[in-house]
Parts: structure tokens; sequence; C-alpha cells
């Protein structure tokens, strides 16, 4: 196990771990920084020594089928659909017109996420490196940009639905 080095910041940040050799993914992290004026999101790959550290801290599962958004502040973290919702109500106009869609059933919204997820890498593909293409600037938005990739696997294969009844609520507090 990591001997974890991550605390929450101070002042205190919104965290989205993503799947870092998803090419979608690493587009949806562009999109956001793009798009977001107040810089209020940081960014990590799953797949990193640092997004091990963070999932560790909040006793999250390590699975790749799914964006975490977690709120230092509150120590709340989100998960899917409800994740990406969150997200959009923060950046500029008009994004935040789609976060009614909140309102949609959680186990609805979710098996459209994870059905979009299953296919993802078929649909868009996947990086064989472990970094993502970006910018100087978005650099500084991730947490640890030089934070090495841990190879596993059981998750090389791909996403998988992780769904339980016991894991399907999407806002979870530490």
């Amino acid at each position: 196990m990591l001997s974890s080095s991550y605390s929450p910041a101070s002042p205190p940040r919104s965290i989205l771990l993503f799947d870092g050799v998803c090419n979608f993914c690493e587009g949806v992290v562009q999109f956001i920084s793009q798009r977001d004026t107040e810089r209020r999101f940081h960014f990590q790959a799953l797949q990193t020594e640092k997004g091990h550290e963070i999932l560790d801290y909040y006793h999250l599962p390590k699975d790749l089928s799914t964006v975490v958004l977690i709120e230092e502040e509150t120590g709340t973290y989100y998960l899917k659909s409800t994740a990406i919702l969150r997200v959009l109500y923060y950046l500029k106009y008009p994004y935040p017109m789609l976060y009614p869609f909140i309102y949609i059933p959680q186990f609805i919204r979710d098996y459209c996420y994870a059905t979009f997820a299953q296919y993802r890498y078929k649909l868009f593909g996947k990086k064989d490196t472990d970094r993502c293409i970006v910018n100087n600037q978005l650099k500084t938005m991730f947490i640890d940009w030089k934070s090495p990739f841990i190879q596993e696997d059981d998750n090389a294969t791909g996403p998988k639905d992780t769904t339980t009844s016991s894991n399907n609520d999407n806002k979870k507090k530490r």
C-alpha cells in the first residue's frame, strides 16, 4: 500500500479524478478547463500514485469505470452522472442549464453513464502513453502532474460496471 502524502489543501479544491488513458476523458478534462472561469477544478488521473492516495484518503474504490468529484471543503464526493452534473453546474453559461437533469432518477442517469463508460474505449480509443496531452496552463490545474501511473492488470481490460446497492449512492460524506 502507498504511504499517503495527500491531504486536503487550503483553500479547499474541487478535484476531478478521471481515467487517464481514456481519450474521451482527456477531452472532457480539456473541455472543463477551458470553461472553468473560476479555476475551481483540479484534476488527477485515477491510475496515478497521487490518484490512489486521494482515493485511499476518502476510502473510495479504485474503479476506472467512473469519474469522481471530491469537494475538499466538505469532504463530500460524487460519482458517475452526479459528478458530471455537479461539474457542469459550475462551468460558465450555458452548461449550468444542464443541471436540472439531476432530477432524473439516479439509477437511470447512472445506467446511461455506465453504458457509455463500457464503450468509451471502442468509440474514442485509449492512449498508449501514460500522460495527458495538455498545455502548460492545464498542467498547473493537476494535483500532481508528474505522479507516475500504476499498472494494474485487472483494470487493463477496460471499464466495468461495479454498481451495487450499497455503492449506488452518488453523494457520500467522508
